[in-house]
C-alpha cells in the first residue's frame, strides 16, 4: 500500500519534465547559438524541431490524439506556396522554383504540427524549451555584439588558428603574410539578422517570466543587444527593423487596434503597389543622393527600379519562384543585351542583381499579381491572428512584424532557406510564448 507522501501523478509528470529539462534547455541554447555563429546553418537548426514534431507525430500518436487546427495564417502560406511552386510550369529556373517552395509549405506545416503538439506538452517542456531560446540568444546576441565592436576580432582569431575555416572565403577574407586582416560584413550581417529576429520573441519570453531580478537583467541585455546593432552595426536593413520593432511596440501599447489597422494597412500597400513607390523613388532621383543616402541605399534604388520596369513582361504570372539570379545570368549573356551591361545608373549598374533586395518587389517580378494578392493575404492572416492573442502579448506580436517586414522591405532574398530559417526561428520561439500563455490559461492555479 503507498505511503500517505506519495506524489500525486501530476507531481511526477513534472517531475519526468524538469528531469528532460536538464537536456532539452541545454540543446535548445546550443541550436540557438549555432544557427546565430554559423547562419547557414540557420535552415537546419529550423529543421531540427521541425522533422523532430513530425517523428513524435509518426511514431506516438499517429494523428489519432492530435488535431492540426488549420487558420487563415497557415492556409494563406500554403496557397502562396502552391502557387510559387506551380510557377515551376513557366519558370526559366524550374528546378529552384520547385526547391524554394517545398521547403516553405514543409516548414509551414512542421509549424502547425508544433503547435498541435505543444498544446499536449507538460510546462515544464515549455519553461525548458523558453529557457533554452533565451540562453541561446544571450549568448548569441552577446557574441554578435562583440564582433560587431571588434571587426570580428573572434572570427579572425578562429581563422588564423584554424585556417581550413576560412578555405573558400577568399572574396570574403583579406589575409597578408599569411594572417587573416579582414573578414567582409557578409557573414556578420547574417548573424546580425537572426539576432534581430529573435530580439522580440526573447523579450515575450522574459515578459511571460515571473518578476524578478534575473528577469530584469535579460531585459537589460536585450536593450544593450538592440542599442549596439542600431549604433554600430553594419548591417542597416537590421538596424531599420529594430527601429520598426520599436516603433510598432511603442504604438500597440497606445492601441493595438489601430496598430494592427496601420500594420495591414502598409502591408497591403507594400505589396500591391510596391512597383509604382520604386519607380518614383527613382525619379526623384535618390539614386544620385550621395549626400542623402549610403551608397547601398542609393544601389538599391537602382536594383528597385531595374526591377520594376521588367514587371510589366509577365504582369499577371511573373518569371518563376527564384528564377531572378537565372535569368539576369541570361540576359548577361545575351548580345542584345550588351547595353544594359554597360548602362549606369548614379554610378551602378543597371540590373536586377540576384534577387531585388526587396520581397514584396520580388514577389511582384517573380510571381505577379497573383502572387502579390497572396502574399497579401499572408499579412492579413497574420493580424487577424494577433487580434486573437491575449491584449497583454499583442505590442510583442506586431512588433515582431514589423522587424520580419522590415526586413523583408530591404534584404535578402525570401526563398534564401537560411533566411526562411532565421524567420522559422523566431516564429517558433513566439509560438513557445504563445503555447505558454496557454498552459497558464488552462491551469491559472498552478505553480
Amino acid at each position: 500500500m503507498p505511503s500517505s507522501g506519495s506524489p500525486s501523478p501530476r507531481v511526477d509528470a513534472a517531475a519526468r519534465g524538469f528531469n528532460d529539462a536538464r537536456w532539452l534547455t541545454p540543446a535548445v541554447a546550443v541550436l540557438v547559438v549555432c544557427a546565430i555563429a554559423f547562419p547557414r546553418s540557420a535552415t537546419s537548426v529550423f529543421l531540427v524541431p521541425v522533422v523532430a514534431g513530425f517523428a513524435v507525430l509518426a511514431t506516438q500518436y499517429r494523428g489519432a490524439d492530435v488535431r492540426l487546427s488549420p487558420n487563415g495564417l497557415l492556409l494563406a502560406l500554403l496557397a502562396f506556396a502552391a502557387w510559387s511552386l506551380m510557377s515551376a510550369i513557366w519558370s526559366v529556373a524550374p528546378m529552384a522554383s520547385m526547391s524554394k517552395p517545398l521547403f516553405l509549405i514543409g516548414g509551414t506545416l512542421g509549424a502547425a504540427v508544433l503547435m498541435a503538439l505543444g498544446r499536449k506538452q507538460s510546462d515544464w517542456t515549455l519553461e525548458a524549451t523558453a529557457r533554452g531560446i533565451l540562453l541561446g540568444a544571450a549568448i548569441g546576441g552577446t557574441l554578435v555584439c562583440i564582433e560587431t565592436l571588434t571587426d570580428q576580432a573572434i572570427a579572425r582569431f578562429v581563422m588564423n588558428l584554424v585556417p581550413s575555416f576560412g578555405a573558400g572565403q577568399t572574396k570574403h577574407v583579406t589575409i597578408a603574410d599569411g594572417v587573416v586582416t579582414f573578414i567582409s560584413d557578409a557573414n556578420i550581417n547574417r548573424r546580425t539578422t537572426i539576432v534581430t529576429l529573435l530580439i522580440v520573441p526573447a523579450a515575450l519570453l522574459l515578459y511571460l517570466r515571473p518578476q524578478g531580478s534575473a528577469r530584469l537583467s535579460g531585459f537589460g541585455l536585450l536593450a544593450a543587444i538592440a542599442l549596439t546593432l542600431i549604433a554600430f552595426s553594419a548591417h542597416q536593413s537590421s538596424q531599420a527593423a529594430i527601429l520598426l520593432a520599436a516603433v510598432a511596440f511603442g504604438l500597440a501599447l497606445l492601441s493595438p487596434l489601430w496598430t494592427r489597422r496601420a500594420i495591414a494597412a502598409a502591408w497591403c500597400v507594400c505589396c500591391l503597389l510596391i512597383v509604382p513607390l520604386v519607380i518614383g523613388l527613382h525619379e526623384a532621383g535618390l539614386q544620385n543622393s550621395q549626400n542623402g543616402l549610403f551608397a547601398s541605399a542609393r544601389h538599391r534604388v537602382v536594383i528597385w527600379n531595374t526591377t520594376a520596369q521588367l514587371v510589366r513582361y509577365a504582369p499577371l504570372r511573373g518569371i518563376g519562384a527564384d528564377a531572378t539570379a537565372t535569368k539576369t545570368e541570361a540576359d548577361e549573356l545575351n548580345p542584345n543585351q550588351s547595353a544594359a551591361k554597360t548602362a549606369s545608373d548614379g554610378g551602378f549598374r543597371t540590373t536586377t542583381a540576384r534577387h531585388a533586395h526587396n520581397v514584396f518587389l520580388q514577389v511582384w517580378y517573380e510571381l505577379g499579381a497573383i502572387g502579390a494578392l497572396l502574399f497579401a493575404a499572408v499579412g492579413l492572416a497574420a493580424m487577424t491572428l494577433v487580434a486573437r492573442a491575449p491584449t497583454a502579448v499583442q505590442p510583442y506580436l506586431l512588433a515582431q512584424f514589423a522587424a520580419v517586414s522590415g526586413m523583408l522591405a530591404f534584404s535578402f532574398s525570401v526563398w534564401q532557406l537560411w533566411f526562411q530559417g532565421a524567420i522559422g526561428l523566431g516564429a517558433l520561439a513566439i509560438l513557445v510564448a504563445l503555447l505558454s500563455t496557454l498552459q497558464s490559461a488552462e491551469h491559472p492555479g498552478s505553480d
